[in-house]
């Protein structure tokens, strides 16, 4: 368990029943919490967890500038030594301290490798550049207690980016349709007629969406995505 808060453990299947839930913001509010309260002078696994979720969620929740003010954070808080662990005498006498430093280190390392890759999305939301986020999302391998939210993410971008379509466009080429939504154009071809909207010699006409209505569409690829996301919500919940 994680000193400070069991949420934040390694094992810790909360963060997913917060993104289970919808309640994005719970979980934000506790990682900020965590992160002030402790006001920690030193870097444990638990803070850099924190940041995990805090970005996960903020980039989730279309707060680009928020995410970015989490990885300052973490710029900050990595120049930082790492907490120490207390000394212990395993059999022989020998002092185990070092050995636990060192598995410290190397979770911390983790968590830092991971937050990279989790800001190098946040990256392309800030420029704008979503073929190159839907590749890296596509591309980078993502721990299965991330799998989750990294699908919530692309979702939440997809939608995002249809409201975009059907607001900003009269007409917009098939090919540019797709790059935003993030589909091949068969993919962007199918939810382009989940959405009622018209296709022709390689032109889209979006209509425009209620802003009552979800501008979730019911095409395969989205269905199926949706459907990974339950899944991988449900089996890390069972292990």
């Amino acid at each position: 368990e994680v000193s400070g808060s069991s949420f934040l453990a390694k094992d810790s299947k909360e963060p997913a029943h917060h993104l289970a839930q919808g309640d994005l913001e719970g979980l934000l509010s506790k990682c900020t919490m965590y992160e002030f309260q402790e006001g920690l002078e030193e870097s444990n696994v638990g803070i850099f967890r924190a940041y995990r979720y805090g970005m996960l969620t903020t980039l989730i929740l279309n707060d680009v500038v928020g995410a970015q003010l989490v990885w300052k954070r973490v710029l900050e808080q990595k120049k930082k030594p790492l907490e120490k662990v207390a000394s212990s005498k395993g059999k022989g006498g020998k002092n185990e301290a070092s050995g636990a430093q060192e598995s410290n280190g190397d979770e911390v390392g983790n968590e830092l490798s991971l937050l990279g890759k989790i800001w190098d999305l946040g990256k392309q939301l800030k420029l704008k550049d979503r073929k190159k986020f839907y590749a890296l999302v596509e591309s980078t391998e993502w721990p299965s207690e991330v799998q989750p939210f990294i699908a919530a993410l692309r979702i939440s971008v997809r939608e995002r980016m249809t409201r975009f379509i059907a607001t900003a466009y009269r007409s917009v080429p098939l090919d540019k349709c797709a790059e935003l939504m993030g589909f091949s154009n068969k993919e962007a071809e199918a939810a382009i007629s989940s959405l009622s909207w018209r296709c022709s010699d390689g032109l889209v006409y979006p209509k425009p969406i209620e802003e009552s209505s979800s501008s979730g569409f019911a095409s395969d690829a989205q269905l199926r995505e949706l459907g990974d996301l339950s899944k991988f919500l449900m089996e890390f919940e069972a292990q």
